[in-house]
């Protein structure tokens, strides 16, 4: 009888966690700070909630997020929410716009890398399949309208040619030490570009940037 009693109580316990993994599940699919902590095992400060929430709200024009070194903003904000908007919608167009190649490439990477082997990214969104192109630059996922632009494009602020038009453009730490303080002459090139290389290629209708 104690067998008995026990197999139940445990059959309940995992009938329970199961329920309570696939309420998490699906508020993931519709809440960014429950998505972002769920896929990537951390549980967020206060301000990522806060960063996150004005993330999830902003449907067009800019927002500015500021925030220490340190402080996560690179996979809370421009990770996360990218990851996200891809699961809402596969044929988005993102660019990610940081002060180098290198370090613009290491971000798609780690977004790359996140579709192809996150178990909990592919339980929140299974509909988001890897396609081609897909390298250190660039990603396409499976979309149902073709674009000759990929999913999400890697780039720096300097970079001479943009391609189309995007959906979302994320700015992370597009300026730093070599464009401001080693070579102060970057700084009106950075502007320029920012203002007449970059925004421009934002969709007029739906487009936005962080």
């Amino acid at each position: 009888l104690m067998s008995v009693a026990l197999e139940r109580v445990l059959e309940n316990k995992a009938l329970y966690f199961r329920a309570l993994k696939e309420k998490i599940v699906r508020k993931a699919r519709v809440d960014l700070a429950t998505f972002s902590q769920y896929v990537f095992d951390q549980k967020n400060a206060p301000f990522h909630n806060v960063w996150q929430e004005a993330v999830q709200s902003h449907k067009t024009g800019g927002l500015l997020i500021l925030g220490h070194r340190g402080s996560a903003k690179t996979e809370s904000v421009t990770v996360a929410n990218s990851l996200f908007e891809i699961g809402h919608d596969t044929n988005t167009k993102i660019k990610i716009v940081t002060e180098t190649d290198e370090l613009s490439g290491n971000i798609v990477k780690r977004i790359g890398d996140t579709i192809v082997r996150n178990t909990k990214f592919n339980e929140v969104f299974p509909h988001v399949k890897k396609s081609y192109p897909w390298n250190t630059h660039s990603l396409t996922v499976d979309r149902s309208i073709h674009h000759k632009d990929p999913t999400i494009t890697a780039s720096s602020i300097s970079a001479a040619s943009t391609g189309g038009r995007s959906y979302l453009i994320h700015f992370d730490d597009v300026v730093g030490n070599r464009n401001a303080l080693l070579n102060p002459g970057e700084r009106e090139r950075v502007k320029t570009s920012f203002y007449s290389n970059w925004l421009p290629t934002i969709d007029p209708l739906r487009g936005r940037w962080i």
